[in-house]
């Protein structure tokens, strides 16, 4: 999950708080286990340029969604920060081999269990057996999906199905885990299904952009995302996983143009993102502040695509014969489109 736009400015306060005791409670984990939970936490504040992860505002836009009083909500937002640290410590053991530390596995179990039994002691008696059900189905999903990641897109091109698009949302399931732990806290349990539909659109249409958005962290890492294999597909095999050469940041990003895997990438996330707007409004506690982060990153992935569709189409009526497919775009145009990228990036 990535950082997190000023459009949701307003839960700053609570996010920073929200930060400050929950570091307070790594603080307080057994021997070494503080200093190296403290550290990934640290690292992954310091590789979002200090801005604030959409993790640390997920409490609060649950509580807007599901119309909690925000007070109540701050036990319950503790437990899954638990959980969210130990998805950003797995997702970099298995993104970085370079940075794997066997030592952060420990870790990671042990933050899931604080998480789990945090997030589990606040639900209601009556409703503690579908609340851990639906646990329970959030962990599968968020399994499964980084399983099929790993077999179907890890060092080779496979087609994304309209099934495999669904499933990659479902790598940002523990959402959902967010989402129990806060309607269970304040007792708005009703609203749990709106918010579960909420989080398919969501997640699907934020995998999307930050797959477009790291694409050649991805390339390099052999991860073949829907916008990489979109170019293997439209016949520019060049860059498939058979083939060993060195590409370059901006190849691949010419690549990406002139094979329309930008467009259509964006084309599946804002269907996703529009979908999710449109449940947003449904409920009676419709949500201002996510609408607002919706409608910016729908509007930011609009302007990517137009420019991208304008490059792409001159650079196809400009190419020669002989001309390589990576001299088609100047690098003053590929510069725009990267700073289109960069602001998608910020916005989501």
């Amino acid at each position: 999950m990535r950082q997190a736009s000023s459009t949701l400015s307003e839960f700053d306060t609570l996010s920073d708080e929200l930060r400050g005791q929950f570091k307070a409670e790594l603080a307080t984990l057994p021997g070494t286990c503080a200093a190296i939970a403290l550290k990934a936490y640290e690292d992954r504040i310091e590789r979002a340029r200090e801005r604030r992860l959409l993790g640390e505002y997920a409490p609060w836009l649950m509580a807007d969604l599901a119309g909690c009083d925000k007070r109540t909500i701050r036990q319950g937002a503790i437990a899954w920060l638990y959980i969210y640290l130990f998805v950003l410590m797995t997702d970099d053991f298995i993104d970085r081999p370079d940075a794997r530390d066997p030592n952060e596995l420990i870790v990671g179990a042990l933050l899931l269990q604080r998480g789990l039994t945090g997030a589990l002691e606040r639900f209601p008696a009556q409703h503690r057996y579908e609340l851990t059900a639906a646990l329970q189905e959030a962990f599968d999903w968020t399994a499964v999906a980084g399983i099929r990641e790993l077999t179907d897109h890890r060092g080779r091109v496979t087609p994304f199905s309209q099934d495999q698009v669904r499933s990659t949302g479902k790598k940002l399931a523990m959402l959902r885990v967010c989402a129990l732990a806060v309607a269970s806290a304040s007792d708005s349990l009703h609203v749990l299904a709106d918010i579960d539909a909420f989080i398919e659109f969501f997640a699907v249409g934020l995998q999307l952009l930050d797959d477009l958005t790291d694409f050649d962290e991805d390339f390099q890492a052999g991860n073949w995302t829907m916008p990489l294999s979109k170019i293997v597909e439209c016949g520019y095999a060049t860059i498939s996983p058979s083939v060993s050469r060195v590409v370059s940041r901006n190849e691949l990003l010419a690549l990406m143009i002139v094979s329309g895997a930008i467009e259509s990438t964006l084309e599946e996330a804002i269907g996703s993102l529009r979908n999710a707007r449109e449940v947003v409004l449904r409920l009676a506690t419709s949500s201002a502040p996510l609408v607002r982060f919706l409608d910016s990153l729908i509007s930011t992935s609009q302007d990517l695509s137009v420019l991208s569709r304008k490059v792409r189409e001159r650079a196809v009526q400009r190419r020669g014969a002989t001309t390589p497919w990576y001299d088609w775009i100047d690098n003053d145009t590929l510069a725009e489109v990267e700073n289109g990228i960069r602001v998608v990036a910020q916005s989501s």
